[in-house]
């Protein structure tokens, strides 16, 4: 049920221009479908105010804890890379 709602938040924040993937676990990847779109700070702001509203469930509120990372100028094969890179990183900051 997080995963979900999370994964609606962000979607909430984004047109036609992006796409949302869920990478792996927890984290979330959003791709542009065309070369002119960009993540701008603002939609980068958006997302994370839509991610930080508690989550009620039963009893409890919970947070969410938010890390945005924006890459520009990526190719699919550096993509590939990148998202490995920040998996292991994201990995290793929680051991």
């Amino acid at each position: 049920m997080l995963i979900q709602v999370a994964a609606d938040r962000v979607a909430s924040c984004l047109n036609n221009d992006f796409a949302l993937y869920r990478y792996s676990g927890s984290q979330f990847v959003v791709l542009s479908n065309t070369p002119d779109s960009h993540i701008t700070s603002i939609l980068q702001q958006s997302i994370k105010d839509a991610l930080s509203e508690p989550i009620e469930l039963s009893d409890m509120a919970l947070i969410l804890d938010v890390t945005i990372n924006r890459e520009t100028n990526l190719v699919r094969r550096g993509l590939i890379e990148k998202l490995t890179q920040l998996s292991k990183k994201r990995v290793a900051s929680h051991a």
